[in-house]
């Protein structure tokens, strides 16, 4: 970027990062459950109706349940390779994903089915208790996923080996693993001398912030990498055409590390151009649309932060599921909108689930499904494309570098999701835009280097935020360019002078050139996307609302000056997407 195109935006409060263009990952990849692999006139009737809609499926992925023994992970392969020549008739790929990868709950082990490792391999809790997972560092557990990605690649030979989101420490709060091994690990590497007993100390009490939490989170991300490393080394081997990918756990939590980075360096292999990232958890149904897109404010964090990491990240592949149908289905028209939505915050591909052969729908309800995402194809495709090459403009919450000190492991924030939908453009601070709000929750986190950082931002000071912040530095003050504001605390009941109070700081901070004014006083979600330059490339209105938004105005600024877009009725719960040269 040349120094004409950072002042461009540094005069609108932007500074963005050049994102690396994406590898052609393909668009659209259908999951089906694993039973899926023993019934064959079903995949045929499946594929018969993906062939009837064209576009609406670029890849399958086949997929087994349970911790196999070799020879069932074999017997898995052979099931779904037979399906490969019908499939590629239909120009569809065969990838395969890998459940259950360290695992999911207590009871992995007990099945006839599951293989029996002959040594402890199994996480310990903070007490020493087993865990049904398995201890990413054990050197069984390394050699069996290398041999089972192996088995798959040398025998089905996918196009793609996904592990699933099981790899994980721990199990709902994620903690970490404090089995001998890692604990000793640990020590080696931090010259530490803790017990079992005196590191779950310093973790989980103690005082509010302690350094040794920031190392745990840094160990315990080298060994999710050490486990990936192994599903690598055997694409490396046997198959180093084959994509070798995850999917994410939230990366709000950080007892998993405090990025991926770490783990997606290790599935890039040897031989590979780039590895991909599927961030997208729960939401199994549509009865509760906010839900929707507070899973998006997740997905958008991981996306903006794999934008940082250039070419090793080919694709943000966002996950909508449905638990995989084991509940009623979302509508095919509510797949659209979720699919929308995570693709304006910033995922260039999607994986869709649909079918369970254990719980069999009628094939007609599939089609339903597959013309739904054939007609949002178009629209996907562009979104996709400019997701690779824009970033989410926005208001992000200021998350101190102390982060990872704290107690409470998540720097996920209920603020977020009440300013989004209160009609306030957020986005993560991993976007690199400059424009930064400040709560209680921030001064938490802050630490060396910080307050030298707010000076020269663009920032706004929430609530009680601002007396807290004067009081702890009260020389601090806007430098070089910084420019600072103070706003309303977020309401999950926001009046609309608080609304426009937030508005109006934000002009105030940009020098009134922010993206994007949306004045209606109506639940919407405002997703403005701009590029390295400064313009405007895309914005999506999501409305709210499970009713339409009567028409409204939008005022657009960046480079080319500011306007005024007049919008029809958008229908409840809908998104409307403008792009540039074609309504924006």
């Amino acid at each position: 970027m040349n120094e004409t195109k950072k002042k461009i935006l540094a005069a609108a409060g932007l500074v963005a990062a050049t994102a690396a263009a994406a590898a052609e990952w393909p668009l659209l990849t259908l999951r089906h459950t694993s039973a899926l692999n023993e019934h064959v006139e079903t995949v045929r009737q499946l594929v018969e109706a993906q062939k009837r809609h064209p576009g609406c499926c670029d890849e399958i992925w086949f997929a087994a349940g349970g911790r196999l023994t070799p020879e069932n992970v074999r017997k898995n392969a052979e099931a779904f390779a037979r399906f490969r020549p019908l499939c590629e008739e239909a120009g569809i790929a065969v990838g395969y994903q890998q459940g259950v990868t360290l695992g999911h709950d207590s009871n992995f082990g007990k099945s006839p089915r599951d293989f029996q490792f002959a040594t402890d391999v199994w996480q310990r809790d903070r007490n020493g208790n087993k865990m049904g997972m398995l201890c990413p560092r054990a050197p069984e557990t390394l050699q069996y996923e290398y041999e089972y990605a192996k088995t798959i690649m040398e025998t089905a030979k996918p196009v793609s080996y996904w592990l699933d989101d099981d790899m994980r420490l721990g199990f709902c709060k994620p903690a970490g693993c404090f089995c001998d091994r890692c604990v000793k690990a640990f020590n080696e590497e931090f010259k530490h001398s803790f017990t079992r007993a005196e590191l779950a100390g310093r973790i989980f009490g103690g005082p509010q912030r302690d350094p040794v939490r920031a190392e745990w989170c840094r160990f315990n991300a080298e060994s999710l990498a050490i486990y990936g490393a192994a599903a690598a080394r055997a694409a490396d081997d046997v198959l180093p055409a084959c994509r070798v990918a995850y999917q994410a756990v939230r990366g709000d939590y950080l007892y998993n590390g405090t990025d991926f980075r770490p783990l997606l360096e290790a599935l890039k292999g040897k031989k590979r151009a780039s590895t991909g990232i599927r961030p997208g958890d729960l939401v199994y149904t549509e009865d509760s649309p906010r839900e929707f897109v507070g899973k998006a404010l997740r997905v958008m964090r991981e996306a903006e932060r794999c934008k940082t990491y250039g070419d090793l990240v080919g694709t943000v592949c966002y996950e909508q599921e449905t638990y995989p149908r084991k509940v009623f289905h979302k509508s095919p028209d509510a797949i659209v909108t979720e699919c929308m939505l995570a693709l304006a915050s910033g995922c260039d591909t999607l994986s869709l689930y649909w079918y369970s052969a254990t719980n069999p729908e009628p094939v007609e309800d599939f089609e339903r499904f597959c013309k739904a995402i054939a007609a949002a194809r178009p629209t996907f495709t562009r979104m996709s494309e400019n997701a690779r090459k824009t970033h989410l403009a926005g208001v992000a919450r200021f998350v101190g570098s102390a982060a990872a000190e704290r107690i409470e492991s998540s720097i996920l924030d209920d603020d977020d999701l009440s300013l989004a939908l209160t009609g306030i453009p957020v986005t993560a601070m991993e976007a690199g835009l400059g424009l930064w709000y400040v709560n209680l929750h921030s001064l938490h986190e802050m630490g060396a280097g910080d307050v030298e950082r707010l000076e020269r931002g663009r920032v706004l000071f929430a609530g009680p935020a601002w007396a807290a912040f004067k009081k702890d530095h009260p020389d601090a003050a806007p430098k070089d360019g910084g420019k600072w504001a103070t706003v309303p605390t977020p309401s999950r009941f926001p009046l609309c002078s608080e609304r426009k109070a937030w508005l109006d700081a934000i002009d105030e901070v940009t020098d009134g050139k922010f993206p994007v004014r949306v004045d209606l006083n109506h639940p919407l979600r405002i997703l403005p996307r701009v590029d390295a330059e400064g313009r405007l490339v895309q914005l999506t209105l999501m409305n709210c609302s499970i009713g339409d938004a009567a028409d409204f105005t939008v005022r657009l600024r960046d480079k080319n000056g500011e306007r005024e877009r007049p919008v029809s009725r958008v229908a409840g719960w809908h998104p409307l997407t403008l792009f540039a040269g074609d309504g924006l």
